[in-house]
């Protein structure tokens, strides 16, 4: 089989499961693809669309999360940038008004820095990587990007740095590392 997959469910009489298997694609003369599928016990079989069938399939990185920051803007208390060799540190006030922490006097456009925020709180992972690759393959020796996020009191703090722009798509290598621990190295479209 293609795959399993197995629902349980509580009824009337008592819980039971339900083994769906998955066979092969087959092509039809629509020109659309199918999979046979039955339940096991059941001696009927089903011609399912292919694209409905992929959505059943299950893997890990079906399930893994693809938030890399955590810390929203509202959570937020300081925003360190740095892009090449230029470094931005923000820092939000007790007003909640965010300002740059060695000028404070500068006014900054309040919309904007949220914008921004929110721009890098809505990452996303596309891509999920062995532990084993290393920072030089991922162009991770040098960052182009790096911005670290702390929250409000200061104690947490969360990591994105840019590697280098994979070969095979429009994606970089990101590593993500954070004061909890976390620290992967996983693919980011950057064009979002």
């Amino acid at each position: 089989a293609y795959f399993t997959a197995t629902a349980y469910v509580d009824g009337d009489e008592g819980k039971k499961n339900y083994t769906m298997l998955v066979g092969d694609a087959l092509s039809t003369a629509t020109a659309t693809v199918v999979r046979n599928a039955k339940y096991q016990g059941d001696p009927t079989i089903y011609a399912i669309p292919d694209d409905e069938v992929s959505k059943m399939r299950v893997t890990l990185d079906n399930l893994r999360s693809k938030d890399l920051i955590t810390i929203q803007s509202t959570d937020a208390g300081r925003v360190d940038w740095r892009m090449l060799k230029h470094t931005m540190e923000l820092k939000r006030g007790a007003d909640l008004k965010w300002t740059l922490a060695d000028d404070p006097q500068t006014k900054l456009d309040q919309s904007v820095v949220l914008q921004k925020l929110n721009a890098l709180a809505a990452l996303k992972a596309t891509k999920f990587f062995a532990n084993d690759l290393s920072t030089s393959t991922a162009g991770l020796n040098e960052s182009n990007v790096s911005v670290t996020a702390w929250s409000k009191d200061g104690k947490t703090s969360e990591t994105l740095e840019t590697g280098r722009k994979a070969d095979d798509g429009d994606w970089v290598y990101c590593r993500i590392s954070s004061s909890n621990g976390r620290n992967e190295i996983v693919g980011v479209d950057w064009t979002k």
